[in-house]
Parts: C-alpha cells; structure tokens; sequence
C-alpha cells in the first residue's frame, strides 16, 4: 500500500535487525519525542503517562472477541 511504501526496504539478515531498527526514523531514541521517562512501575510516571494520555483525548475500546 502506497503509504507503508517509503518505508520498504530489502529483507535483512537476522544479525542485522538491531542496526536495521535503530535506522528506523523515530526509533533511534535521538529525538526529543522518542523520550522515556522511566518505568512505567513508578507511580510517578504511571501518572504522567495517563495525564498525557487524557490530554490526547483517546478512547480504548476492549476487543471482545465473538
């Protein structure tokens, strides 16, 4: 589909997925909106992260399957 399109690359060798993923354009952890704030067990961050989340105003419907 055109819009995975620019992201297709030839296959890689399992020895080279981890250089393959920290190519990848905001997963290299360099930029600012790639931070992590630390783990998610401190209440502290666990906060942070859900104020965010209302911030953003998603909804998290659960599946049920049929």
């Amino acid at each position: 589909d055109g819009y995975l399109e620019p992201f297709r690359r030839p296959p890689l060798e399992r020895g080279h997925w981890m250089d393959g993923i920290l190519s990848m354009k905001g997963l290299d952890g360099l930029g600012e909106a790639n931070r992590i704030e630390g783990d998610f067990n401190d209440p502290g961050i666990a906060e942070k992260y859900r104020d965010y989340d209302e911030r953003r105003a998603y909804s998290y419907q659960e599946h049920k399957p049929k």
